[in-house]
């Protein structure tokens, strides 16, 4: 007996646009359009205060400046000039930054600008950042910054310790 073939059934064509619908659809979905969704709880920051050195010509005050002392060793002088509030702050990461570990800042705009501001009007003096009673880095300020920045470890242990004690739990 001879066997005949199955009946094959003409497919109709598809418009082209439909494929393009489908693909939109797929891409969509969350997880499949290649952007990542962030973190699942989002972080909340520790204050960051600013801190300046006195200038040479500046008369002592009532707010007197007070001393650090780095992590290499030396002791600053330094006075609370402004504090950027820890919801000013987007992110704070670890990264390697050049061949050292660091810990990344991402600042939101209105801290950015306060930073921008405080180091463009004093270029050449000291300025300190503190968080939660401890002298992070004290630098020379070379320049403005921008939102953005880095404090630099030794380790990258040291940098995730630095970055956790910026974090504000909710346990207080």
């Amino acid at each position: 007996m001879v066997r005949r073939p199955d009946p094959v059934l003409p497919m109709p064509r598809s418009h082209p646009l439909s494929a393009l619908l489908v693909l939109c659809a797929v891409l969509a979905l969350p997880g499949c359009g290649g952007t990542p969704a962030g973190p699942a709880v989002s972080e909340r920051y520790a204050d960051l205060e600013l801190h300046l050195e006195p200038a040479r010509d500046e008369a002592p005050g009532s707010d007197a400046p007070r001393a650090w002392t780095t992590d290499d060793g030396r002791t600053v002088h330094l006075r609370h000039v402004d504090t950027i509030p820890g919801t000013d702050i987007r992110s704070i990461r670890t990264v390697v930054g050049g061949d050292r570990p660091a810990v990344a800042f991402e600042l939101a705009a209105p801290g950015a600008a306060r930073l921008q501001a405080l180091t463009a009007d004093h270029v050449g003096r000291t300025l300190g950042l503190v968080a939660n009673d401890r002298l992070l880095i004290a630098a020379n300020i070379a320049g403005p910054f921008s939102g953005s920045f880095q404090v630099s470890t030794e380790t990258h242990e040291d940098a995730e310790r630095l970055r956790r004690s910026l974090l504000v739990s909710d346990d207080r």
